[in-house]
C-alpha cells in the first residue's frame, strides 16, 4: 500500500491504484499527524490547543493536508466528469486495480490544472465524499474534525475500559479501585507506582511550568462570600481545619494543589471526549489516588532541601478523613 510520502512524490500524475489508499482513515491520520507535529513544535497540549491555536494556523493545516490529498481525489472526480459514460468503469478501476490509458491520464491532469482551483462546488463535493464534511478547510471545521479524529484514535489505543469509570460510582472499596486504576493506567499495582509514572522525565519541564502557574489550584476551604463560610463538602469540619498549625495548613494546601494540578496536567494530554480524560477529572479519582500521589510529590520536592522531611501526622489524619480533595 502506498504511503503518504509515496503520494506526495506522485503529484497529480498518479496510478489509479493509489486511489484505493485514500480512504477517510488515511485522511484522518494525515490530519492527526500534522496537527500533532504542530502541537509538539509549539508546546501545546489538548487544553492549550483550544485556547491558543489560531484560525490562521488551522487554515494552514488544512492547506497542508489537502494540498496533496485533493489533487488525487479530484483525479477521480475529473474522470467521472470528463467521461460520464465511464462512471461504472471508473468504479471498477478503483475496485479491481485496473488502469486507464496514458492519454486519459494526461487529459485528466490537464483538466485538473485548468479547472480545479476555480471550481469550489466540485471541491466541496469531493471533500464531503471523502471526509463527510463540506468546506473542511474552514478553521472551525478543521478544529472540530481534529478533535473527533484524536478522540477516536485515543479510544482505539487506550487500555482504559469505560466500565472502570462506571465502577467508580458503585464500588466503594477505595483500595481495590486504587489498584484497578493503577493497573489500567500503568500496568502496576498502586504499591509499585511512583510519581515518575505520572510525570515522566521528559515532561519535567512542562510539569514545572504547569505547577507554578496560578491557574488550576485547589479550591479554598473558605468560600468567597461576605460571611467567608467554611466549605464542608470536603468531609472535615471548620474546627478540625482550624486546629492545624499554620505550617500544617500550608502542607495540607500544598498536597491538595499537587492533587488538583496533577489531575489537570494528565487530563491536558488526553483528547476531549475520551474515557481516560473523564477518569482523570473524576472527583473520586482525585480523592483516592491523586491525593496520595500528591503527598508523595510534596514530600519528594521538600526532601531536596530537608533530607529528614516528612509530612506531619496531623495533616495525614485530616487527609485520610477528607471525602473530597
Amino acid at each position: 500500500m502506498a504511503t503518504s510520502n509515496d503520494v506526495r512524490k506522485e503529484g497529480v500524475t498518479v496510478d489509479p491504484e493509489l486511489i484505493k489508499t485514500l480512504t477517510p482513515e488515511f485522511i484522518d491520520e494525515e490530519i492527526f499527524q500534522r496537527v500533532k507535529k504542530h502541537m509538539d513544535q509549539q508546546g501545546l497540549n489538548y487544553d492549550t490547543l483550544r485556547m491558543h491555536m489560531t484560525n490562521k494556523e488551522w487554515s494552514w493545516i488544512a492547506h497542508q493536508v489537502f494540498g496533496f490529498v485533493d489533487p488525487l481525489h479530484h483525479w477521480t472526480a475529473s474522470v467521472e466528469r470528463m467521461y460520464p459514460k465511464k462512471k461504472k468503469e471508473m468504479k471498477n478501476a478503483r475496485d479491481d486495480n485496473k488502469k486507464f490509458s496514458e492519454m486519459e491520464l494526461k487529459a485528466v491532469n490537464q483538466d485538473f490544472l485548468e479547472k480545479y482551483f476555480s471550481n469550489a462546488n466540485k471541491r466541496d463535493e469531493i471533500l464531503q465524499l471523502r471526509t463527510g464534511i463540506r468546506q473542511l478547510w474552514k478553521p472551525e471545521r478543521m478544529a472540530k474534525k481534529f478533535s473527533e479524529i484524536a478522540a477516536r484514535k485515543h479510544e482505539r489505543e487506550s487500555k482504559i475500559d469505560p466500565a472502570l469509570v462506571q465502577e467508580l460510582k458503585t464500588n466503594k472499596n477505595d483500595d481495590e479501585m486504587r489498584d484497578k486504576i493503577c493497573k489500567a493506567l500503568f500496568q502496576k499495582s498502586y504499591s509499585n507506582v511512583t510519581p515518575e509514572d505520572f510525570v515522566p522525565k521528559d515532561q519535567d519541564e512542562e510539569w514545572a511550568k504547569h505547577f507554578n502557574n496560578e491557574e488550576g489550584k485547589s479550591q479554598k476551604f473558605y468560600m468567597y462570600n461576605e460571611a467567608k463560610q467554611f466549605d464542608d463538602r470536603y468531609g472535615i469540619t471548620e474546627i478540625e481545619y482550624e486546629s492545624l498549625k499554620p505550617k500544617e495548613k500550608k502542607e495540607l494546601e500544598s498536597v491538595r494543589d499537587y492533587a488538583w494540578k496533577l489531575a489537570f496536567f494528565k487530563r491536558s494530554h488526553i483528547p476531549p471526549g475520551t474515557t481516560e480524560r473523564n477518569l482523570w477529572t473524576d472527583g473520586r479519582v482525585r480523592n483516592i489516588l491523586m491525593k496520595r500521589i500528591g503527598v508523595r510529590m510534596h514530600e519528594r520536592d521538600h526532601l531536596q532541601n530537608d533530607k529528614k522531611y516528612k509530612i506531619s501526622e496531623q495533616v495525614t489524619e485530616v487527609l485520610e478523613k477528607m471525602t473530597a480533595i
